[in-house]
């Protein structure tokens, strides 16, 4: 078992105690959040800790376009059942090329530890067998220049030639790498 109360429903049992009046403590155990942080790779200095995502996928997009535009780096829980849909939609949100690491039964005899870009870790999944409880370290998503932000707003009042015309005259940015840039969102 893992630490309680870390993303399972242990604090009701720790609510409960203190509230009766009794003295709690606690001595820290195994914790796959931090060891998957450590082990990961994945620059962490800040990171959020999600737990298990919404089960249908249009709910798991958007919590993960919160995760994405955060600037931290994430950590998730999936179940096997799961972890593909999850990889999947995290490939729809950051991008095929954003990095990941993907482990399953951490400090257990059969640990397994995936890598890389999302594309390669889906790959890599594909190809071993699922099972076990997985964690999911995404790296953060460098945040947009303010050029950036306001070109994808603009795009969508004005279109993208006239949207580049603007975010140039506005931040001193070259028009065509305004427009690159939009073409490519």
């Amino acid at each position: 078992a893992g630490m309680p109360c870390i993303s399972d429903p242990g604090y009701t049992l720790v609510d409960a105690w203190v509230k009766q009046g009794y003295k709690m403590t606690v001595l820290p155990g195994p914790s796959a959040l931090t060891t998957a942080i450590a082990l990961s790779g994945i620059p962490a200095e800040r990171f959020q800790f999600l737990g298990f995502l919404a089960p249908k996928s249009s709910a798991c997009q958007e919590q993960l376009v919160q995760a994405r535009d955060s600037g931290m780096a994430s950590l998730i829980y999936e179940s096997p059942h799961r972890v593909l849909r999850l990889c999947e939609d995290i490939q729809v949100t950051f991008g095929e090329d954003h990095q990941v690491c993907v482990m399953r039964e951490l400090t257990k005899a059969f640990e397994e530890v995936f890598r890389g870009s999302i594309a390669s870790v889906i790959k890599q999944l594909e190809d071993s067998t699922i099972k076990g409880e997985y964690c999911v370290v995404i790296a953060r998503k460098p945040p947009l220049d303010k050029w950036q932000q306001d070109a994808l707003v603009l795009s969508d009042c004005l279109g993208i030639p006239q949207a580049s015309l603007a975010v140039s005259k506005i931040h001193h940015v070259s028009k065509s790498k305004v427009y690159s840039y939009l073409l490519a969102k």
